[in-house]
């Protein structure tokens, strides 16, 4: 039997939209989360190289305990909690969402050499009344190129503002 998952508890984004203490608080945790995860998920892909891509569809995955068939990964939002996924969560999941799948980007790129980096946007949404985080993958390259998994793999976006996984 396995170790329990881990929870962490962050005090993100508990205040209203003028608390720069606690906006710049809240991006410096997600951002440090985010590496945490990403590193996660390079080691994992370090024991299992043959690890099928997030953006694999119809692969046969071996390596584990039985082998079975990797339809692919697609953006699945989270309604109540906020789970961290790992890429074997990830696929046992058959997806996850934006930092899930920003984490395992950025892992399966820098495995390939690319620097990057997860990175977090936030926007204050006025209909809603509230802070909002969505998870890009940015590359170190000195030009301001990303890439949003999320929106690859499936997520809406007529509902956020067209921003949202600009390197802004």
């Amino acid at each position: 039997m396995g170790m329990r998952p881990a929870r962490v508890f962050l005090p993100i984004f508990l205040t209203e939209k003028t608390d720069s203490k606690n906006i710049l608080l809240s991006v410096k945790m997600l951002r440090a989360l985010l590496e945490g995860l990403t590193l996660a998920n390079v080691a994992y892909l370090e024991v299992f190289p043959e690890t099928p891509s997030i953006y694999a569809t119809n692969i046969i995955v071996k390596g584990h305990k039985l082998p079975y068939l990797f339809k692919g990964a697609k953006y699945m939002p989270e309604m109540k909690s906020e789970d961290w996924l790992t890429i074997p969560f990830i696929i046992a999941n058959g997806g996850g969402d934006c930092e899930d799948l920003a984490a395992a980007r950025a892992a399966e790129l820098r495995r390939g050499g690319v620097k990057c980096h997860a990175d977090i946007r936030i926007r204050w949404l006025a209909n809603l009344g509230s802070w909002r985080a969505h998870a890009i993958v940015k590359f170190d390259d000195g030009s301001k190129r990303v890439e949003d998994p999320s929106a690859r793999l499936g997520m809406p976006t007529g509902g956020l503002p067209e921003h949202w996984g600009r390197g802004r």
